[in-house]
């Protein structure tokens, strides 16, 4: 229900409260300056988390929740105000509640000797107190976008968009305190820095070792401080953020790229002509989960990619008006594309493709010219790709990616398509299951859009299928967020998706979108509260599937699809996909549009977030209690993977070997059985230069009881047998390198367990 109407001048009431709070941040400050000032921290603020969680950074922490923390809580406050200022509404006194996080901050903080995972529970505090204040706009945008029409499009867009701003903000803080950057995020960073040198902007330091802290926590070496050809426009646009605050300066940019998208997309579906509740479901889902949100998070060029193709996409229904205007706008996005980043330039060609055909149908005095134009530009793209092979000076970068395309493996190229989408460490739906409906919808979106379909799709395939023939050995990603290569598609997605939203539907269908969104939303929280997290090896295990089974003993990754291990066991959980995606595209297909979605304050969308809610519950409760009785057989021996292993197989052509190398290097997996039961490990020797002395030698011990040792005297692949008994239930299997020669390893491909 709305509340009272405000009897007070709106714009003083809202400055009166913005500041108040801003008062009370200040105060905060100083007051924890002054507790804090007898704190002793560790240098770490790691804390007694298990490993793989990360929130270890060396220095800051006192300065993230004196300063950092407050800010962020301001920063929703002034959005949800300024939404409330706009909307014509009185601010929602609710809001105070959020600043309760401050104090639990500091108690846990003051703590951190007694309480176990401290910093884990500060930033528990912290997002929880983010995510009421979020709720809390969202749910006044949406009230209001149901009343009457005189909320324009221009200023719907508007409020979203600065709904994401702040909270991506907000979120950098936590962030950055929280992970440090991976990949080549660093070498973004430090070539924006040198950028700024060149300017007289700074000192030009960011690639000395000792200022790595800033931003990575890693081991360092000079190949991450190697300046990158490419992306330049790409750090012309960090170069501002980092100036002023360093890398969260550079996530400051990436938000307004990320919060700007939001606003383009939202107009975009006004323009299409669907209605601002479910335009308003499709963006909070598309901004708030993973992994547009965690593309703000981290420093890629992808979340731009994103805002140019939604940008392009919103510009063509313009065209029949303004077609030079038009036309010239989205020749210079396709080119500004390719400047970001190279590996986008098959979205600029959909572009341009895009682009193309709609102006051979709204405009058809224009066809002879498109004709030539059409011919002209893939003879002039054909040439360029032939110079750059012949080795033309100046085209060295394209010619290096062009023989830089792998030799395609049919299978594994078919593979990696389904694994992009549905694998459970790097697949798109692992962590937005809300876009299957996007692709549940895309038929319903094509009879409703016919043009925008063609558009879009043509965007899309190109990209895509471009992108999986250039990328297929590393379509994950490698130790980089999840889904990142795909990031420029998120817009699309979405767009298709709004069919879905714009019905409310019979009750079992709004049961089961509630679980898709519920589900999306929780792994966005969780991944922002843990960012390490979703930095994945290729183990074929999830890590927040890999945490809940050590947590309950259980094999709950079983019950989820892998595409790292080849195998039709790892692939028979993409059937329940299959099936939903089916029954959701059939019945939206059949069903007419509801003119919008229900109010949230009805009791029907209460018992349908409540009933959703207990069902995700009962069905994660069974999922683990049917891992921990379901017997184990197929290990991958890189599911063995432990802080002293080594992962070797850097491409999808190779296989993923854990390799132990110093005696007392281990792994371990559980496992479930009972009775006896026979292990087979497929195992090799790699040899030293040179190899003497007597072969190395391997430990299996169970539940730290040590069951057989092999030795390992041959180079080739060989598989190795023994007996095994187990009492029924879960049990930990550890492999030790028991003994070596101080020259060879042993690799570990595959562990075979069957019981009788």
């Amino acid at each position: 229900m709305d509340q009272a109407p405000n009897t007070s001048p709106p714009a003083k009431r809202h400055w009166r409260g913005l500041l108040l709070k801003l008062g009370l941040a200040a105060i905060w400050a100083l007051v924890c300056g002054l507790v804090a000032h007898g704190l002793t921290l560790p240098d770490t603020a790691n804390g007694a988390l298990p490993y793989g969680w990360g929130l270890n950074r060396p220095q800051g922490w006192i300065f993230f929740i004196r300063v950092l923390a407050p800010a962020g809580l301001w920063l929703m406050s002034a959005a949800c105000h300024g939404l409330a200022a706009y909307l014509g509404r009185a601010p929602d006194r609710r809001d105070w509640l959020a600043y309760l996080a401050l104090t639990l901050l500091l108690l846990f903080t003051a703590l951190h000797n007694h309480l176990p995972a401290w910093p884990l529970w500060c930033g528990l505090a912290y997002l929880l107190a983010l995510t009421w204040q979020a709720s809390l706009s969202a749910a006044l945008l949406w009230r209001r976008s149901g009343e009457a029409a005189d909320l324009s499009p221009r200023g719907f867009a508007c409020c979203l968009a600065g709904l994401g701003l702040a909270l991506y903000l907000a979120l950098a803080f936590w962030v950055a305190q929280a992970v440090g950057t991976s990949g080549d995020e660093t070498i973004y960073l430090i070539d924006a820095d040198r950028m700024l040198a060149a300017l007289g902007l700074s000192e030009g330091d960011a690639a000395a070792p000792e200022k790595r802290l800033a931003f990575y926590w890693g081991r360092w070496s000079p190949v991450l401080a190697a300046p990158m050809a490419e992306s330049w426009a790409f750090k012309v646009f960090l170069a501002p953020g980092f100036a002023l605050a360093g890398r969260i300066g550079a996530m400051a940019m990436l938000s307004l790229a990320g919060a700007a998208c939001l606003g383009v997309f939202a107009s975009l579906g006004l323009r299409l002509g669907y209605g601002r509740r479910a335009v308003l479901l499709a963006g909070l889902l598309l901004g708030f989960t993973l992994p547009f949100l965690q593309m703000i998070q981290h420093v890629y060029p992808g979340m731009l990619g994103a805002l140019i193709v939604v940008l392009g996409l919103r510009l063509l229904p313009a065209l029949p008006e303004r077609a030079g205007a038009v036309l010239a706008a989205m020749a210079g996005l396709s080119l500004l594309l390719v400047l970001v980043k190279f590996r986008l330039a098959p979205a600029a060609l959909g572009l341009l493709l895009a682009a193309w055909l709609a102006a051979w149908w709204q405009m058809p005095s224009w066809r002879r010219a498109l004709a030539w134009g059409g011919v002209i530009t893939a003879a002039l793209l054909a040439v360029i790709a032939g110079a750059a092979l012949l080795g033309l000076p100046g085209l060295g970068p394209l010619a290096a990616e062009l023989r830089g395309i792998p030799k395609l493996h049919p299978w594994l190229l078919g593979l990696s398509i389904p694994g992009q989408f549905l694998d459970q460490q790097f697949g798109l739906l692992a962590y937005a299951p809300w876009l299957l409906l996007a692709l549940a919808a895309l038929p319903r979106f094509g009879r409703e859009q016919p043009a925008m379909l063609v558009y879009s799709a043509v965007v899309f395939a190109l990209f895509f299928g471009l992108l999986t023939l250039w990328r297929w050995l590393q379509w994950y990603g490698g130790f980089t967020p999840p889904a990142r290569y795909l990031t420029p598609l998120l817009p699309i997605l979405a767009l298709w998706s709004l069919p879905a939203w714009q019905r409310g539907g019979a009750w079992l269908w709004r049961l089961a979108v509630a679980c898709l969104a519920l589900l999306s939303w929780a792994g966005a929280f969780f991944y922002t509260l843990a960012p390490q997290m979703r930095l994945h090896r290729r183990t074929g295990v999830n890590n927040l599937l890999d945490w809940l089974g050590d947590l309950f003993g259980s094999v709950l990754h079983r019950f989820f699809p892998s595409f790292n291990d080849a195998s039709a066991v790892s692939w028979t959980p993409v059937l329940f996909w299959l099936l939903l995606l089916a029954v959701a595209a059939v019945y939206l297909w059949l069903r007419h549009p509801d003119r919008q979605p229900a109010a949230p304050g009805s009791q029907g969308n209460k018992a349908v977030a409540i009933a959703a809610l207990a069902l995700l519950l009962l069905s994660g409760s069974g999922l683990i209690w049917l891992g921990r009785a379901l017997p184990s057989h197929s290990l991958p021996a890189e599911s063995l993977f432990s802080p002293r292993s080594i992962l070797h197989g850097d491409y999808y052509n190779q296989p993923v070997l854990l390799v132990l190398r110093r005696p007392g290097d281990w792994g371990q997996a559980r496992i479930i059985g009972g009775g006896k039961g026979h292990l087979t490990a497929t195992v090799r020797r790699y040899p030293g230069r040179p190899s003497v002395g007597a072969p190395p030698v391997l430990a299996f011990s169970l539940d730290g009881k040590e069951v057989r040792r092999l030795s390992v005297p041959e180079t080739n692949w060989r598989n190795y047998s023994f007996n095994l008994e187990a009492s029924p239930g879960p049990h930990q299997l550890r492999v030790t390198l028991a003994s070596s020669n101080g020259r060879d390893a042993v690799g570990l491909d595959r562990l075979e367990l069957v019981f009788d």
